[in-house]
C-alpha cells in the first residue's frame, strides 16, 4: 500500500502520518512525507535538488530535506520500527494542491492523509483553501482526514454515510471494505431521509451497495432529519460511538449539495473523528 502524507511539519501533520502508521500498522506499507513550500509555481513533476532559497520560510533545500529526515526518524522510533513500513522524504517549491498532483502524477498513491486544525481546520475538509482543491483534483484517489490531537483507536466502529440516489460500485468501497475486514468491524451504514420512503431507485441501489458489501458485519439505518442533514449525521455518530466516518465525493454534485445546508459549513461533528473521502468511479 502506498500512501501519501503532506507535511508542513506541524503538530497536526505529525499526528495525521502516526495516525495513518498505527491504522496500517500490520499492513505492508510505504510513506511518501512530502512538504510543500507556498512559493512560485514550478512546472508540473518538478522535484528540484538546487540550493534555491526557500522564500516562504527562509529555509534552503538541505535543511527543509533535513527536516524532513528528523519527521522520518521520529516515526520510526515513535512506530518502535515496524518492519512493514517503508518511508520515503520528499519536497517540492510549489502550492501544496500543485504539489501533490504533481507527486501522484509521477508515483500513484492509493491514498493521502491529510491533517487539520482544531475548529478552523474543520471547515478546510471541504472549503479550505488546500483540502477542497486536493478532494477535487485528486478524483481517483482517497482521502483521509485526520482530526487535531486525535488519539488513535482501532475503528471497530465504522460509519458509512451512503446516498441510494447514487449506484455505489465495488472499487469505492476497497478501503472501507480492507479496513473493516482488518479490525474486524460493525459498519454502520446510514441513509439520511425525509419523510418520503425509498422510491424504486433508492432500493435498487441500496440492494447493489448490499450485495457489495458482502458478508461484512453490515448495520443498514434509515436515519430521518428534521433540520439539516449535518446535525442529523452528528446525532447518528455519537450515538454509534463511530470511530471513523466514510463518505463518496460526488463530482459536480456532493459540494454543491453541501453548501446549500448553512449549518454544514461549521463541520464540528468531524473533529473528533477521521473522515475518508472516496472518489465515485462515474
Amino acid at each position: 500500500m502506498k500512501i501519501l502524507v503532506p507535511t508542513d511539519f506541524s503538530d497536526d501533520a505529525y499526528n495525521a502520518l502516526f495516525y495513518a502508521a498505527k491504522l496500517y500498522k500490520d499492513e505492508p506499507c510505504t510513506f511518501f512525507i512530502l512538504h510543500a513550500t507556498e512559493t512560485a509555481r514550478r512546472p508540473k513533476n518538478v522535484f528540484p535538488t538546487g540550493q534555491d532559497k526557500n522564500l516562504d520560510d527562509g529555509l534552503s533545500d538541505s535543511e527543509l530535506q533535513y527536516n524532513l529526515e528528523e519527521t522520518k526518524h521520529r516515526i520510526i522510533l515513535d512506530t518502535e520500527n515496524n518492519r512493514k513500513h517503508h518511508f520515503e522524504t520528499f519536497f517540492n517549491r510549489g502550492h501544496l494542491t500543485d504539489s501533490i498532483e504533481a507527486f501522484v502524477e509521477v508515483t500513484p498513491v492509493d491514498l493521502v492523509v491529510m491533517g487539520n486544525k482544531g475548529r478552523k481546520g474543520a471547515r478546510e475538509i471541504f472549503f479550505g483553501n488546500n483540502t477542497l482543491q486536493v478532494v477535487k483534483t485528486l478524483v481517483s484517489c482517497p482521502i483521509l482526514c485526520v482530526p487535531h490531537e486525535l488519539d488513535f483507536q482501532p475503528p471497530t466502529e465504522l460509519g458509512f454515510l451512503a446516498d441510494y440516489n447514487h449506484s455505489i460500485y465495488g472499487p469505492e468501497l476497497d478501503h472501507l471494505k480492507h479496513l473493516a475486514d482488518i479490525y474486524q468491524s460493525k459498519l454502520h451504514v446510514v441513509h439520511l431521509i425525509d419523510d418520503a420512503p425509498l422510491d424504486k431507485k433508492q432500493k435498487k441501489n441500496k440492494k447493489n451497495l448490499e450485495h457489495n458489501l458482502g458478508k461484512l458485519n453490515t448495520h443498514f439505518h434509515l436515519v430521518p432529519y428534521r433540520g439539516t442533514k449535518a446535525s442529523a449525521v452528528k446525532r447518528f455518530v455519537r450515538n454509534q460511538e463511530i470511530d471513523l466516518l466514510t463518505m463518496v465525493y460526488y463530482r459536480h454534485y456532493f459540494i454543491n449539495k453541501l453548501l446549500r445546508e448553512p449549518l454544514v459549513l461549521d463541520l464540528s461533528f468531524y473533529l473528533k473523528i477521521p473522515l475518508l473521502i472516496i472518489p465515485d468511479k462515474d
